[in-house]
């Protein structure tokens, strides 16, 4: 789950440098390499936890890709003409936003599936207990029948 939230802080941080930057079209294989690595990293860590029957809400995960991806961006080049900077940035404000929200549902439902997670471990601690104090009783109740 670290690792998850991690990879998530660097994808936010990566899209902060992408679209808040003046000259954000100027990097964009860069961009597009780098944000493509971390989506596999964080597809590789929810295979991982899939192993402890935690699983991501597979929503969650298509809609941080969809928020990142350079779709919009061709949408605003090709109105690019039409708008001035102060539109532009308002525009790229607007994309980072949204890609922002997309991992704050994120990190909602890990916390989610940690305070699930921290259920079952408190009750799978006592339940070993709960089994010798169960058998402790039958035995005393076998020892005060015979």
């Amino acid at each position: 789950m670290k690792d998850i939230q991690l990879t998530l802080d660097s994808i936010l941080n990566e899209c902060k440098d992408y679209w808040l930057e003046d000259d954000c079209f100027l990097v964009e294989q860069s961009f597009q390499v780098h944000i493509t690595q971390k989506l596999q990293k964080l597809d590789e860590k929810n295979k991982s936890l899939e192993a402890y029957d935690v699983f991501v809400s597979t929503d969650l995960v298509v809609s941080l890709r969809k928020s990142i991806s350079l779709d919009f961006k061709n949408t605003l080049l090709d109105k690019q003409n039409g708008y001035n900077i102060d539109t532009k940035r308002k525009i790229r404000l607007q994309k980072y936003i949204e890609i922002s929200t997309s991992v704050s549902e994120f990190y909602i439902h890990l916390d989610k599936l940690l305070c699930d997670i921290n259920q079952r471990k408190k009750y799978n601690i006592y339940q070993p207990f709960n089994g010798f104090l169960f058998g402790f009783l039958i035995f005393l109740l076998f020892y005060w029948l015979s």
